[in-house]
């Protein structure tokens, strides 16, 4: 074996060879291991150490010994250095997978659908059946009929959501709809929605400054007319933010898929066309499954609260967290999170992760876990320090009382004189 193989401390080696023996013979678990019979006996002893290959062997043959436990998670695994950017990078793929769910659902697709109004008479091969006529041929032709105004609206709608103009209007009503400052009453509606251009408003002290009407002059209507007479987003006159903000999430959607920006995520080398199914390649996703083989060397038993709640960017750019009145879909709705826990795990390998979990509130359970990766021992006790900085926590920990109680457990402490 080479030196420059990872290898297990004796005590791990002694536990691993141990088990592996009260199951089978010492001369069966050498051969399997490729070894001396004799080397087993110096493992035993404590003289030799078990490779992290040599280890994986008896491990798959013979189980995880008892002494060592496996601690079973679903997680993110981050290494320190790029804690910030992938927490980021990885809550905008987890929204990702939400919003991509969201908009295959037939709920969603109807809901889309049920806003959508075109002519009949324009729609090649569709037949106008009598009220009365309840015949199985008249059945067969309703049936048809549906099925040819569907594809008819999701190709007028496709067209709408590639439309520069359309995605200038999402990116307004998006920014009027999200300001608390914005009195969103009947008239709102009407001008967001029918009378004013909405491509440059302006606002001042809250109050929506429409442009009069020039030759660059566009609103809703008039765009849905230009791709087609008869076609139109007809919205509740009561309650039209749910519809409004599902064609925003829509338009929004498309733009970032147009982008490329998560081509490795979403299976769709074409642009995106809205009906079709959108696919997530499920290994490209951050949370995977761990076990972590080892011991929990350090933890606070309490939730440790956040002294700012710290919110998750938006995907789309739709962050309605300033204004509670907004309902967003749940699909839109983005964490917030005001306390997390904290574990520090010892591996046999040596090696030293941490575990966060963030909660939205003391009696809710964790909607995200995080493995923090640390590779440089060395710096270990400050970097713990230094996530609960990063997360803004309120606590009285320092690096002392926490290498006390790693030592405590059997965890290793780079800087300390182990006296045996």
């Amino acid at each position: 074996m080479k030196e420059t193989e990872t290898k297990l401390n004796k005590q791990i080696s002694k536990h691993y060879i141990e088990h592996a023996c009260s199951i089978s013979s010492s001369g069966q678990v050498a051969k399997e291991l490729g070894i001396e019979a004799p080397r087993v006996s110096e493992i035993k002893a404590g003289r030799r150490r078990l490779s992290a290959d040599e280890a994986q062997v008896l491990k798959e043959l013979y189980g995880t010994p008892s002494q060592s436990e496996g601690h079973w998670v679903v997680a993110e695994l981050i290494d320190f250095d790029s804690l910030n950017k992938s927490l980021v990078d990885n809550s905008l793929v987890n929204q990702l997978v939400k919003v991509s769910e969201f908009v295959n659902s037939e709920g969603f697709i109807d809901g889309i659908l049920s806003c959508i109004r075109v002519e009949e008479n324009r729609i090649r091969g569709y037949e106008r059946v009598r009220a009365v006529d309840s015949s199985d041929k008249s059945k067969c032709t309703e049936q048809k009929n549906k099925r040819l105004v569907r594809e008819y609206k999701l190709k007028l709608l496709n067209q709408i959501l590639s439309n520069a103009y359309f995605k200038n209007w999402c990116d307004t009503a998006v920014r009027l709809l999200t300001d608390g400052s914005v009195k969103k009453d009947f008239s709102f509606f009407d001008k967001l929605l029918y009378r004013k251009d909405v491509t440059t408003p302006t606002l001042v002290n809250g109050s929506v400054q429409w442009d009069f009407p020039n030759s660059d002059f566009t609103n809703l209507i008039g765009l849905c007319d230009q791709i087609e007479p008869g076609f139109a987003l007809t919205f509740d006159p009561y309650y039209p933010t749910e519809g409004i903000i599902r064609f925003i999430a829509l338009g929004r959607l498309t733009t970032l898929l147009e982008s490329q920006t998560f081509s490795h995520i979403v299976g769709a080398h074409a642009p995106f066309s809205f009906g079709k199914q959108l696919n997530i390649k499920p290994e490209r996703l951050s949370k995977k499954e761990y076990v972590i083989v080892g011991k929990c060397v350090w933890e606070d038993d309490r939730l440790l609260r956040l002294r700012e709640p710290m919110t998750e960017k938006s995907l789309l750019q739709i962050d309605a967290t300033s204004l509670s009145s907004l309902n967003l879909p749940e699909a839109l709705d983005l964490n917030t999170s005001k306390y997390l826990s904290i574990r520090l795990f010892y591996t046999e390998q040596y090696k030293y992760v941490v575990e966060i979990q963030l909660y939205p509130d003391e009696i809710y359970i964790s909607h995200r876990k995080i493995l923090i990766d640390i590779k440089e021992k060395e710096k270990l006790f400050a970097q713990v320090l230094d996530i609960l900085t990063f997360f803004n926590v309120e606590h009285y920990h320092t690096v002392n009382n926490i290498k006390a109680a790693v030592a405590k457990e059997g965890g290793y402490i780079p800087s300390a004189i182990y006296i045996e």
